[in-house]
């Protein structure tokens, strides 16, 4: 695990100096394997080596979706950006435990929502983001619904569809 988040890290440093040399595809491309070595740390760390318990990786994962997006507005990475669109959604799926826990599923999902409209607001050439965001959104609810919902979970239904 330990020698994932290192090379993650090192393929981050790497990418920031291929793109000081205007080496910016390269460059993008290093960071989005860093990024992509990070996130597949975390999640074995979880899944396959029992290291951190389930809201520890759920924080790391977080932290590493907020670190892509940093990445991909310093370099102004639209790549970059879709890979921590990509991970901030899957993060549900590859943190599960097979127990539903809507409230903290669906707020996640509502403050990455909120989060990825703030990045297209300010990335106007990202707007491809918004749909995407809307689909990713809406299939979570989908999957949620079909092996979770309830009638007891009405509530939770109505304020989830509500806000969105």
């Amino acid at each position: 695990m330990l020698i994932g988040f290192a090379t993650g890290a090192g393929l981050l440093v790497v990418g920031a100096r291929a793109h000081k040399k205007a080496l910016r595809i390269f460059a993008q491309g290093l960071i989005g394997a860093g990024i992509s070595i990070l996130y597949l740390s975390v999640s074995a760390s979880f899944n396959f080596y029992h290291f951190v318990s389930q809201p520890v990786a759920f924080m790391m994962m977080s932290v590493v979706t907020v670190l892509a997006f940093s990445q991909a507005f310093k370099y102004d990475s639209r790549a970059v950006s879709l890979l921590g669109w990509a991970g901030g959604f899957l993060t549900p799926f590859l943190l599960s435990t097979g127990r539903a826990n809507e409230v903290g599923l669906f707020t996640y999902t509502a403050l990455l929502d909120i989060g990825l409209l703030t990045v297209v607001v300010k990335k106007d050439r990202w707007a491809s983001l918004e749909p995407l965001t809307l689909l990713a959104t809406w299939l979570i609810y989908e999957v949620w619904n079909e092996s979770d919902y309830t009638p007891d979970k009405l509530g939770v239904t109505l304020v989830f569809v509500t806000l969105f």
